[in-house]
């Protein structure tokens, strides 16, 4: 089992990127990575089935000896974050709005931000609570972007189909005088090439997992490992999944660790009945 680990759950391979930036800050640590893949995406999802998702994804990882649990979904931590803290008051749990929020703030010069993000992120208003917490000035706005969630995970990441795609959420946008963009979408990374082409080299985008991971840095103290391991569990497609992760984490990686997720978790809610 070997630990203790930094735990990064999410709908698929969208926390990828979350996982990438907290290994580079923490190359000394080991970490599990979660990839619901039989479930995504989360963003089209109800409040409920969200809710419902995350906390058998946690329940599963809390199994390991953990430093922290940090969610790699923005959907997620709009909408779950309160449920996982009460299911696991000792366990720590980060989340990626508010320190990508905290970042915009910091960013922004003209005070006009847009949030791309799912659909149940953008409904949830998760972003905007956060930003008008800091700073009750600043104008924001919302785009629910939901076809670059399965874009990146087919791997489509640049081309035609991705720049039409991208044209068409932001073109209306751009017209509000945007200085900054948020990657409300942990999956949205894998396509920020293409974003900034459309919206131009003048404006900022704010990479939610770049802030969390300064963040983690910041507040917790993580002792170094001699051998830091690497394991990743995935609900679907294996070996596709395994393709996907190479590619993102720039290493090849043994093939993930399949696991039917929702089989598990009731059975061994039936086993404290």
């Amino acid at each position: 089992m070997a630990g203790p680990y930094i735990a990064v759950f999410d709908s698929g391979v969208g926390g990828l990127t979350v996982l990438a930036q907290l290994r580079k800050t923490f190359p000394k640590h080991s970490f599990l990575y979660l990839g619901d893949t039989a479930r995504v995406p989360y963003g089209t999802k109800s409040p409920t089935m969200v809710i419902r998702y995350a906390l058998e994804s946690a329940w599963f990882l809390s199994r390991y000896p953990l430093d922290c649990l940090v969610i790699g979904c923005n959907t997620v931590s709009a909408v779950a974050i309160t449920a996982l803290k009460g299911a696991y008051p000792d366990l720590p749990i980060l989340e990626v709005i508010n320190p990508g929020a905290q970042e915009a703030v910091e960013t922004t010069k003209n005070k006009r931000v847009l949030i791309l993000g799912t659909e149940g992120t953008i409904a949830s208003r998760a972003y905007q609570k956060a930003i008008h917490s800091l700073d009750a000035e600043i104008e924001v706005f919302g785009i629910a972007c939901n076809l670059f969630v399965p874009l990146a995970e087919e791997g489509i990441l640049d081309g035609p189909i991705c720049k039409m795609i991208a044209q068409e959420y932001l073109q209306d946008a751009l017209k509000k005088d945007i200085d900054t963009i948020v990657l409300g979408c942990t999956h949205y990374p894998l396509l920020r090439k293409v974003i900034q082409e459309i919206a131009g080299e003048n404006i900022q985008i704010v990479d939610s997992a770049i802030s969390l991971a300064k963040r983690l840095k910041t507040s917790f103290a993580l002792s170094e490992q001699e051998k830091p391991r690497l394991r990743i569990f995935t609900t679907d497609l294996p070996h596709r999944f395994m393709k996907i992760a190479s590619l993102f984490l720039e290493e090849n990686i043994e093939e993930p660790t399949h696991i039917d997720l929702e089989a598990m978790f009731y059975a061994a809610e039936r086993r404290e009945i």
